[in-house]
């Protein structure tokens, strides 16, 4: 089976905010920054010169490590505050690939998308059966060394997302596939979902190993799964993700 895992961050899509940064970093101060930083305030509702502040900045600085942890612990909201403390020491993105070099930017963390987190433990559809076998082409070497080599802002040509890929299948795709600006999904789905098995979820967790281990903070997960309406920020995908690898830790356990 095969999926579009990778589109988002090898098209760029993850990563546009820092297109200016990367026009400096090839280019240095031109004049098509200025349009190129326009460009981004508008995708991203902020202003031309916020945007080229920023980008000059981190052209100029480098992205620290403090700037970006608040959008990497926002979907770690469950895990013990010992383990959020450590991942905020590092200076740089704690990572084996990135540990010969002094500042790896983060416009490239971001491109490479999953490739630099850490990989499903446990998959529903990989546990029911042998097959389909799930492949992701855009996640292949050659895929993303060539997206690597394009340029950021190429590859959202024209200020749109996508807008180098919608122009290069303009003759193989659909008119109002290449029109439209956002993959739908089906609303509440994963939050019911997560309803309507919230007994099972809560005994996993609260009888589990990662918070005996001490790696989920205990109050924090029977806040989150508490019956009725939520006080907490904690995300669906978070619960899930931990739950993935509360069933991958709890086969070590036999």
């Amino acid at each position: 089976m095969f999926t579009g895992d990778g589109g988002d961050s090898g098209f760029c899509s993850d990563s546009f905010a820092y297109a200016v940064t990367d026009y400096l970093r090839r280019h240095g101060p031109r004049l098509a920054a200025l349009r190129l930083a326009s460009e981004v305030a508008l995708l991203t509702q902020r202003s031309t010169g916020a945007v080229l502040f920023s980008s000059t900045q981190r052209w100029l600085f480098g992205a620290k490590m403090s700037d970006q942890l608040p959008a990497l612990l926002m979907g770690s909201q469950l895990v013990s505050a010992q383990l959020r403390d450590g991942f905020a020491m590092p200076k740089s993105y704690p990572h084996p690939w990135f540990n010969h070099l002094g500042h790896a930017p983060w416009d490239v963390i971001r491109r490479l998308g999953v490739l630099v987190s850490t990989p499903e433990f446990y998959n529903v559809i990989d546990a029911t059966r042998p097959e389909p076998e799930i492949v992701s082409p855009l996640y292949a070497q050659p895929a993303v060394e060539l997206f690597l080599r394009i340029p950021i802002h190429v590859h959202a040509e024209g200020g749109r997302d996508r807008g180098l890929a919608r122009r290069a299948f303009a003759r193989e795709v659909p008119e109002a596939i290449l029109q439209r600006l956002w993959k739908d999904r089906a609303p509440g789905f994963h939050s019911e979902l997560l309803q309507r098995n919230l007994d099972l979820v809560r005994e996993l967790f609260l009888d589990g190993v990662l918070v005996r281990e001490g790696l989920l903070d205990r109050a924090a997960v029977e806040a989150a799964l508490a019956p009725g309406p939520s006080k907490t920020e904690v995300l669906p995908v978070e619960i899930y993700r931990h739950l993935d690898v509360e069933i991958w830790a709890r086969s070590w356990m036999r």
